[in-house]
Formats: C-alpha cells, sequence, structure tokens
C-alpha cells in the first residue's frame, strides 16, 4: 500500500467534510485521521503510521501522544527514537493530556532518552497527578516515600498514595500498607497495613498476595489463619511466585495448621527451587541429603546443595564445604572444603568461621 493511497484517504476526508463549499477544518480532519489510526492499529502498520503522523501533525494531542509512545517503544514500523517520543510527547502534554504528562514523568525520572531530572520528572507528574492520573499520583506518591530526587516527605507520600489507592491502584495500596506496617509518616498499625495489602492482593498485586499469606500464617494485623494462608499462598504459585511456594512448604515441614507432612513439604521445595528461590534449593538439597520426605540420595543432594552455594546462599556454601571436608556425596578435598567455608564465612556463618580455625590450625 503506496503513499498515493494514503493521500487518495485524506482527500476523501477532505471532501466529506467540505459541506456547502466550506473547507473541513484541520480539527475534523485530524480526528477522522486519528479514526484510521485507530481502526488500522492491529492490522496494518503502514495505515496505522501513516494516519497517525497526519493526525499529529493537525495537532491531535492524542495522536501527539500516541506517536510519542511509539517512538518510544519502536511500534508500526518505527526505529526506536527517544528524543522524538520526548518531542511527541511534549507536545501532547502541554495541551494537558495527563497520560503524556505521566509519560514524561517517568521518562525523567528513569532518564529514558534524556538526563535523568527528578525536578522535571516531579513537574510532569504532578501535572498528571492534577488531573487524577492514579499512576502519576502513585509515582509522585513513592518519590516522596523515597526522598528520591529530595528530601522524603511523609505527608506528600500519603496523601498521593491515598489518592491513587482509593482509585483502586494496587501498588499505591500497597505502599500505603508499607507505611502502615512500618510507621512511616504515620501511627504503626498492623492491622490498617493489613487492610490496604489486603486490597492490593484483591487487585491482583504479587508481592501483595504473598504478604497476605504470611500476614494470616504469622498473625500480622489480623488473627492467625492457616487456611487462608495456604489459599493466598497458593493464588501466588498460580502466579509463579517462589516465596509463596518456599511458604507453603516450609508450613507442611512444620505442620503449620495441620500434621507435618514432608513430602507435601519437598513437593513445594522442588516448586520454589524451579522458580529460583535459593533457600528452597538449600533445604530440598538437605531432605534429600538425610531421606526426609523423599528417598535418600547424597548425588541429588550434592547438586542441589552445590546450585545453592553458587549462587550465594551461606547455608550452602557451609554444608557444601563440610561435604568436602567429610567426603559426603563427593570426594574428599580440603581445598575446596576450605574454599565454600571460607565463601561462607565471609558472610559471616559463625559455624564457617569456627570450623576454620580448626582446619587452619
Amino acid at each position: 500500500m503506496g503513499k498515493s493511497y494514503i493521500n487518495i484517504i485524506i482527500c476523501l476526508l477532505i471532501i466529506i467534510f467540505n459541506v456547502g463549499g466550506v473547507y473541513a477544518s484541520e480539527d475534523k480532519l485530524a480526528e477522522k485521521s486519528y479514526e484510521v489510526f485507530f481502526k488500522n492499529k492491529n492490522k496494518s502498520d503502514f495505515l496505522a503510521l501513516q494516519s497517525l503522523q497526519k493526525s499529529a501533525q493537525f495537532g491531535y494531542e492524542k495522536a501527539e501522544f500516541d506517536l510519542g509512545v511509539a517512538y518510544g517503544l519502536g511500534e508500526y514500523g518505527l526505529v526506536q527514537d527517544y528524543q522524538k517520543s520526548r518531542e511527541w510527547l511534549e507536545k501532547s502534554a502541554e495541551k494537558n493530556n495527563a497520560k503524556a504528562q505521566l509519560a514524561l514523568g517517568i521518562y525523567y525520572l528513569n532518564g529514558d532518552g534524556v538526563q535523568k531530572n527528578t525536578e522535571k520528572s516531579v513537574f510532569w507528574l504532578l501535572k498528571s497527578a492534577n488531573q487524577g492520573n492514579a499512576s502519576a499520583q502513585y509515582n509522585l506518591g513513592s518519590m516522596y516515600l523515597s526522598g528520591e530526587g529530595g528530601n522524603i516527605d511523609y505527608n506528600q507520600a500519603k496523601k498521593w498514595l491515598m489518592a491513587s489507592a482509593k482509585q483502586n491502584y494496587s501498588s499505591a495500596q500497597y505502599n500505603l500498607g508499607l507505611m502502615y506496617l512500618k510507621g512511616l509518616g504515620v501511627k504503626k498499625d498492623d492491622a490498617e497495613a493489613f487492610s490496604w495489602i489486603l486490597k492490593a492482593a484483591n487487585e491482583g498485586h504479587l508481592v501483595a498476595i504473598y504478604n497476605v499469606g504470611t500476614y494470616y500464617m504469622k498473625g500480622i494485623g489480623v488473627e492467625k489463619n492457616f487456611e487462608l494462608a495456604k489459599k493466598w499462598y497458593l493464588k501466588g504459585i498460580e502466579r509463579n511466585d517462589n516465596n509463596s511456594a518456599y511458604n507453603l512448604g516450609v508450613m507442611f515441614f512444620y505442620g503449620l495448621g495441620e500434621n507435618v507432612n514432608y513430602s507435601e513439604a519437598a513437593k513445594w521445595f522442588q516448586k520454589a527451587s524451579e522458580l529460583g528461590h535459593l533457600d528452597a534449593t538449600y533445604n530440598l538439597g538437605l531432605m534429600y541429603l538425610k531421606g526426609v520426605g523423599v528417598k535418600e540420595d547424597s548425588q541429588k543432594a550434592f547438586k542441589l546443595i552445590s546450585k545453592a552455594a553458587q549462587q550465594g546462599n551461606s547455608d550452602a556454601q557451609f554444608l557444601f564445604g563440610m561435604m568436602y571436608y567429610r567426603g559426603e556425596g563427593i570426594v574428599k578435598d580440603k581445598k575446596e572444603a576450605i574454599f565454600w567455608l571460607e565463601k561462607s564465612a565471609e558472610q559471616g556463618n559463625v559455624q564457617a568461621i569456627e570450623i576454620l580455625k580448626e582446619l587452619k590450625e
């Protein structure tokens, strides 16, 4: 499809709106070109881009925003170009497009294609937040909470996080919960913290889902309820959260809410390990080493403990060193034993420090 085809479309639009000999306004052409873009954005990159560019050139703020996003992401066949993206976003933002203002605020916050500038970031985020954009309110509140680009201001953090949270923005609900949990600018209140984090979890916030399970397991801000803890951990596991899988394994290992079940514990430690949880990998290695909940297998134990040790788990490094020292599942090797015990000792493992003293005497 060539440029001539696009020109024909634009000419037809002009004819359609040339009613009674009155030339169609640029606003009408901009809107119609944007409609063509919207209808074709998932069908034809070429037609979508040509229509979007025409609409943006006529000054249509929605098109300017979408073209800015397209340059930022490299959509519709465009080469990614942050400078052009920023230029088009600024055109839209200056016409009070809240989404464009948000995008510019994020650009300056992260330094995407521009020099990082928290002052400009706050300027644009504030404009968007004042129009009720929940994402801008969340980002602005989080900046005040962390003190990024200036001093920490818990009052402003609470103000903007609350505004966003009331629009069911899950990350804002979660951060607001953390403020109450830690007493940041507010009176520490575990129950209020749980209330907001539960709201975030119900909106699908993955870390909140895990935390709700943990609060039910430990009784933080809510009465202990092991069944509800398991329910929330299973929700997290459905989203491949390794912490949820690990904690569910812990519950079965220690018999929280029901009898101890080592085979179920091993099952969930295995799941967590597959998802990259180092403590789960180490615990599963121990279970294979001792034959708890699984058939004893020193080679599997060695493999799992080795994996956890190599990825920085201090307990695994200590045990790995001791396996080399004792020759458990592997050939004795004092040099390797000392290497891994030193790795563990560097992280403050007291047992490793004591054993090293004996080995080096």
